[in-house]
């Protein structure tokens, strides 16, 4: 029973064709979210979207990939702005929001006041008829 060295990535997973499975690899099969850039073999903890962001140089979350061309960059950020733009099935089926049909729909609040003053006003309409 050979095992096999601790230093070779372990495949990507199968079950994604996400961008940063063409950078990345997983290294630590206890942890599935540590992942290994092929590029500058820096390992991040935070799984393979941050490593779409390593690739790309987007700033503010990972540090820039020494490594990267500016295809793999335009690569990698043009499958971040899809990602962003995709709609989930929930917005699918929801319509966008007309404020005008809103706005019109928009009736005064009912409050306690008015079955009372209705009351009142009969009352008083009846005693003037008399």
């Amino acid at each position: 029973m050979d095992n096999p060295p601790t230093d070779s990535p372990l495949p990507r997973k199968r079950t994604s064709n996400a961008v940063g499975w063409d950078y990345g690899v997983l290294f630590d099969a206890q942890f599935p979210y540590k992942v290994k850039c092929k590029l500058c073999r820096k390992e991040f903890s935070i799984g393979v979207c941050k490593m779409k962001e390593h690739i790309g140089h987007l700033k503010g979350n990972v540090a820039d990939c020494p490594m990267s061309t500016k295809e793999d960059q335009e690569k990698c950020k043009k499958a971040i702005a899809e990602a962003k733009n995709k709609k989930s099935p929930i917005d699918q089926l929801a319509s966008a929001i007309n404020p005008e049909v809103s706005m019109a729909a928009k009736t005064r609040q009912h409050n306690l006041y008015d079955p009372i003053s209705k009351e009142k006003t009969h009352a008083v309409h009846h005693y003037c008829a008399r």
